[in-house]
């Protein structure tokens, strides 16, 4: 940054610089946050005070108002030092009260992200940098691609691992509510585990069976983190307090997602019990307010698509039959797409999607599943988050990457409670995602195959030294035999013409380890002809082992036993001429 000369330059790069440094600031206030803040805000200072040197014309005007200044004392603040204090103290005080901010607040939450997706911008850096729940889902955003990990998850049990729920649709996009159910209820502390109360009114009776999972950090996760339906417990890393002393506790809304108002920094882990819903024994009704927002539906909505979802589901008497139908008839009539088309300007996304282009991804399936439960009065709300992931060599193991980022829908049905219903139908794996997966399977067979064997080492150590001693004595004989089969000229009981062969065929590798070896576009006598002065004493015996190849090769006439024992003769005249060579000094010995 002190090797930049112009105003602009000098903003472009240290505005950045001070805007990270002050989401260091936000997320931990310490003595070197406010350090490195203090050195970059000093750069910024002394590249403002250069260029403003060097943008004055003559040492005249520098020096009138460098008196002016002296004459008069209130001028004396406007100085470098004193502008410098002023953004160190700024930075501090504004560190200190943003760390003070709940990240878990909406206007908090919703500042941080814009900030941070600035900053990324800025520094050409991609989205998926980090794993958290976004305030809003737009319906015609890319579908979910990219191999990259964002977390890894222990779990006896797979299931959908769920980001958040999003029951407002305003025709562009889902987000939460602006009501009292953005209230986010802290956990209450029971040892090492959090207690997640399930408020009055959600939908979940506070029983149920007990589904535990633990999820380690692959990317940074901040905000609305990655649980299952209902999480009743969590287990958080032991860095849970600030360096202000306030711990960082984990909170829980009425539609069950879970916020962290800290980081869960890459590599470590929580661990989260959900409770499993217990059909017959879950409440019959929502909260009323719960209830008249799961059935919201945007102003102008188009009335085509209440008579589809009444047409879909006539006849149907129980819920469970006419969620069924909906689900039946979105995969029989669209398909799933990456990149599906837009809709025109003022058309409604998910009328688009059903009566237009039958394409789209699983933020479409979703979206068209839950406003057509909405609008046959069943209370249904969008949900994102991710798939089970791929299954590893570890046991219970399975890994979770970008392309796994989903989206699903949560209908409520009573005394069964909330649903999870996925319409969206298998998306077909790209390239890049079958080679990652192909590679995935076999390293971890490799890693599997040596545990096993290093376990099997460890219990048969006698049995391992043996096997290590005969695989090195297999590994000796076979190269005796290759080095022995590379000086033998003679062979037994061969054909006089498989000699001559095979005589020619060791003569050419002899050359080829000298570095004389022949090339495509070469003839045999030409290639004998070419060798250096170092072949000089043998280049007729070589001639000759050549000419009887040839004439083994190309001639009618038969090839004699007397033919054989001269290109036996000849070409071990070849062979000690060429272990002579190799002896020398600054030659590698023959292999």
């Amino acid at each position: 940054a002190f090797a930049l000369r112009s105003v602009r330059e000098m903003a472009e790069t240290t505005i950045l610089a001070g805007s990270v440094l002050l989401l260091v600031l936000v997320n931990e206030p310490g003595a070197i946050a406010i350090a490195g803040t203090a050195v970059s805000l000093l750069g910024c200072v002394a590249l403002l005070a250069a260029s403003h040197e060097q943008s004055w014309a003559s040492g005249t005007a520098r020096a009138e108002f460098i008196a002016t200044r002296t004459q008069s004392p209130r001028a004396s603040a406007n100085s470098w030092p004193t502008l410098y204090i002023v953004g160190l103290l700024t930075a501090a005080i504004a560190g200190q009260g943003f760390s003070s901010t709940d990240i878990t607040g909406r206007l908090a939450r919703e500042l941080q992200l814009r900030f941070a997706r600035m900053i990324a911008v800025r520094m050409m850096l991609p989205a998926s940098n980090y794993v958290t729940a976004e305030p809003r889902v737009y319906l015609y955003a890319p579908g979910p691609t990219g191999t990259r990990p964002q977390f890894e998850v222990r779990a006896k049990t797979t299931t959908n691992w769920r980001l958040a729920a999003y029951p407002v649709y305003t025709g562009r996009f889902w987000s939460e509510p602006l009501t009292r159910y953005t209230a986010r209820v802290p956990a209450e502390r029971e040892g090492e585990w959090w207690r997640l109360p399930i408020l009055d009114g959600a939908g979940k009776n506070p029983r149920g069976e007990r589904l535990e999972f633990t999820i380690t950090a692959r990317l940074p996760m901040a905000g609305g983190v990655p649980a299952a339906l209902w999480p009743r417990y969590l287990e958080l890393p032991g860095r849970q307090v600030s360096p202000s002393g306030r711990v960082r506790r984990p909170r829980i809304d009425i539609f069950g997602n879970v916020w962290l108002s800290g980081y869960i920094r890459p590599g470590d882990s929580y661990t989260v019990v959900a409770l499993r819903s217990e059909a017959g024994r879950e409440p019959a009704s929502l909260d009323p307010q719960l209830r008249d927002l799961c059935l919201q539906l945007p102003p102008g909505f188009p009335d085509r698509v209440r008579q589809l979802a009444r047409s879909i589901t006539a006849g149907k008497t129980r819920a469970e039959s006419k969620v069924s139908a909906i689900t039946t008839y979105l995969s029989q009539t669209c398909v799933y797409d990456d990149d599906p088309p837009w809709p025109p300007e003022g058309q409604d996304p998910v009328d688009f999607f059903l009566f237009d282009s039958h394409r789209g991804h699983c933020v479409h399936f979703a979206s068209a599943t839950v406003l057509l439960c909405r609008c046959i009065g069943l209370p249904a709300r969008f949900v994102s988050g991710y798939l089970e992931g791929d299954a590893q060599s570890t046991p219970d193991v399975y890994l979770v990457r970008a392309k796994d980022a989903h989206a699903w829908a949560e209908v409520f049905i009573p005394r069964t409670g909330w649903v999870e219903v996925d319409p969206t139908p298998p998306r077909p794996p790209t390239p890049g995602e079958l080679a990652a997966h192909t590679w995935d399977r076999i390293t971890g067979y490799i890693r599997l195959g040596l545990v096993a064997t290093a376990r099997w080492a460890l219990v048969h150590i006698p049995q391992a030294l043996v096997l290590i001693a005969a695989c090195g004595i297999a590994l000796y004989a076979l190269t005796w035999y290759q080095h022995r089969q590379l000086l033998t000229v003679h062979l037994r009981n061969a054909s006089p013409r498989r000699q001559v062969e095979w005589a020619y065929e060791l003569m050419a590798r002899w050359f080829a380890e000298a570095g004389a070896k022949r090339l495509p576009n070469m003839t045999p006598t030409e290639h004998i002809a070419g060798l250096g002065d170092e072949w000089e004493p043998v280049k007729p015996a070589a001639l000759s082992v050549t000419q009887l190849f040839c004439k083994a090769l190309y001639s009618h006439h038969p090839i004699r036993p007397a033919d054989g024992a001269a290109a036996v003769k000849a070409a071990e005249a070849v062979r000690d001429h060429w272990l002579n060579l190799m002896r020398t000094p600054g030659r590698d010995a023959p292999r």
